[in-house]
């Protein structure tokens, strides 16, 4: 990462990584805890979820009420996250809020008294969350098929929110214990970008989070293998009518990647289905369907081990057969064949209008920099753009290869389909 970047570790061990922009109006502040959903013992999945819900919750310091008007006075919306390693809260503000905001956000990571009414209704809304999740087919396809179906005998396949039955049967102690063990100062980092006084905001964390007391720090084990991976899997969902189909394959030591091979595959997904006029969208969408799908390519990543991804969302099982042929053609077309100039020069164009919008995007910036922090990459995301400005079509099929596989073997097709419909595997 550029030593743009000033690097702070308080006493206490807590971090704090500081990203001046004097052009920017605004700073953007994060706090992340290294503590996930594949942290949890079984008997209380889902507690880290429900942590994260009770960021801005009522504590000693301040009722909730209180701490959203003290933050939505000053245009302040407060965000939250739980990944399956890390837990994250940030928000975007002018720079003469941020103390204010350091404070509220220190009594969110030193409060451990919440009220017990408050914690049962919010209990009763992650339930709801999770029920309203099963219900959304282009919600569940990749978080509820692809990943367990991938990731079987591994911690990621777990979901973020638990179950309505394993949330049911955490109390209160379970949640607050859980964080007295994870809380602590030498696994939370904080990153501000932006527009700031420095020398106020350190001296306001020091003032606030290094109070903070511990020194547990959360180890875990790494995903060293993809066990009991399936190549194919269906689910059978009541109440839908159209086919949902997602292909993945696994990209291991997704942590490793440099600058160059993390462009290439964001490079993969735009030459797919970056815009109407690119080779996966066009072809089922206009050429051999002539019908509107959503069409999409992507990339989850975990640290040691991420995934890609192509998905087409709701079409008729009919068609079934045609729209996976018509993917691992593509697929395999980006491996063995040049691709075409015009066709790099879209893709270049299309993904980089995006991410030079998102480089000025100060919560995009806070949490690039966390997941560098954390080991999540390893790439700079500063230096991505010039990286795809000097790619070649030569230069991408050499590295894919080496990154993504055209062989069905590699690959997981998983399915989200209506009961009783047959479906031909080809």
């Amino acid at each position: 990462m550029k030593s743009t970047i000033k690097e702070i570790v308080l006493k206490n061990g807590l971090r704090v990584f500081l990203e001046h922009l004097p052009y920017a109006e605004k700073c953007a502040i994060r706090v992340g805890i290294n503590v996930g959903y594949r942290d949890e013992p079984p008997q209380i999945f889902g507690v880290t979820h429900i942590l994260e819900h009770f960021f801005f919750k009522s504590s000693e310091f301040r009722e909730m009420l209180e701490i959203f008007a003290d933050l939505e006075i000053n245009g302040i919306k407060p965000h939250g996250g739980t990944e399956d390693s890390t837990t994250e809260f940030w928000v975007t503000c002018l720079p003469k809020f941020l103390p204010e905001v350091i404070e509220i956000f220190f009594e969110v990571i030193g409060s451990f008294d919440y009220d017990e009414e408050e914690f049962e209704k919010e209990k009763n809304g992650v339930v709801t969350e999770i029920r309203n999740e099963e219900d959304k087919p282009d919600v569940s396809q990749v978080d509820k098929v692809l990943v367990p179906a991938t990731f079987g005998n591994t911690v990621l396949n777990r979901q973020i929110c638990g179950t309505p039955e394993s949330v049911g049967k955490i109390t209160k102690d379970d949640m607050i214990n859980f964080k007295k063990q994870y809380y602590q100062p030498i696994n939370i980092v904080i990153i501000v970008s932006g527009n700031f006084s420095e020398r106020k905001t350190i001296k306001t964390i020091e003032n606030t989070f290094g109070k903070l007391e511990g020194n547990f720090k959360n180890t875990r084990e790494p995903i060293v293998k993809i066990l009991g991976r399936k190549r194919w899997t269906v689910k059978r969902k009541e109440g839908i009518n159209q086919v949902y189909l997602t292909v993945g394959a696994p990209i291991l030591k997704f942590n490793q990647l440099t600058d160059e091979e993390i462009a290439v595959l964001y490079l993969w997904c735009a030459l797919l289905c970056g815009g109407r006029s690119t080779r996966l969208t066009y072809r089922l969408c206009h050429k051999e369907v002539d019908t509107y799908e959503n069409v999409s390519a992507d990339l989850n990543n975990w640290g040691e081990v991420g995934l890609a991804y192509v998905g087409v969302e709701g079409f008729d099982p009919a068609r079934f057969s045609k729209m996976l042929k018509a993917i691992f053609e593509e697929i395999r077309s980006l491996n063995s064949k040049l691709v075409r100039k015009r066709d790099m020069e879209i893709a270049k164009a299309l993904f980089l209008s995006d991410y030079k919008d998102e480089l000025w995007n100060l919560d995009f910036r806070t949490e690039e920099i966390l997941k560098f922090v954390f080991g999540y990459v390893a790439y700079d995301f500063q230096n991505i753009v010039k990286v795809i400005e000097k790619l070649n079509s030569r230069r991408f099929k050499n590295i894919i290869n080496r990154l993504i596989s055209p062989s069905r073997s590699k690959w997981t097709v998983s399915v989200l389909a209506p009961p009783n419909i047959k479906l031909e595997k080809i």
